[in-house]
């Protein structure tokens, strides 16, 4: 008697090909991947694959948007007891996550179309990580914290992302995360009582 032939669900078929692009672009970049490469490597037709995705740009900027969604769930949810202790763990392991910011920023590398990609989806994840750097703090939405939350969270993307080599943090993600809890710390209370004034 044969066996029955498994067969893929659409949402399994299509986070095949998604997995299979996000390795192939990060190992031959997005001018060496065609969408008949990623076929026959899914052992699918290219027309399949056209069914998920209709160009290379649409995978693209799906293949992104996994990769933030994954950085996103190994992050530490806010227990809401301790504001130290929840500080410190999330921005401790956005530092060892450094790697996978720079990994989706190599992905974007050359081209202007993939760094508007890269910017929209950098967007998206800032604000999930201001939310859960609020809620670590306990802030309220209408804080007046919540801006110097926003204006540390673009400074730490934007340090963890820059910085290509993680040799700077290898063995000191803890020292480190010390160190930008402290600037946050510090940005909070540097805040002026009152909304400045426009210059006339």
């Amino acid at each position: 008697m044969r066996k029955p032939v498994y067969r893929r669900t659409h949402s399994e078929r299509e986070q095949q090909i998604i997995d299979i692009a996000s390795r192939s672009f990060r190992e031959r970049g997005f001018e060496g991947v065609s969408l008949s490469d990623l076929a026959r490597e899914a052992g699918v037709t290219r027309n399949l694959v056209y069914h998920y995705f209709p160009n290379k740009g649409a995978l693209f900027e799906a293949v992104l948007d996994h990769r933030a969604e994954h950085l996103l769930e190994r992050l530490p949810e806010p227990r809401g007891t301790e504001a130290d202790k929840d500080l410190l763990a999330l921005i401790e392991a956005l530092v060892r996550l450094g790697d996978d910011c720079r990994a989706i920023l190599r992905l974007s590398l050359g081209s202007p179309m993939r760094k508007q990609f890269l910017y929209a989806h950098t967007a998206w994840a800032k604000e999930k990580i201001e939310e859960r750097l609020a809620r670590a703090l306990g802030l309220a939405p209408e804080d007046p914290s919540q801006k110097a939350v926003s204006a540390f969270t673009g400074m730490l993307l934007s340090f963890l992302m820059d910085n290509m080599s993680n040799e700077l943090f290898r063995n000191r993600e803890h020292e480190w995360a010390e160190y930008f809890v402290r600037i946050l710390r510090e940005m909070i209370e540097r805040l002026p009582v009152t909304e400045p004034k426009p210059f006339q």
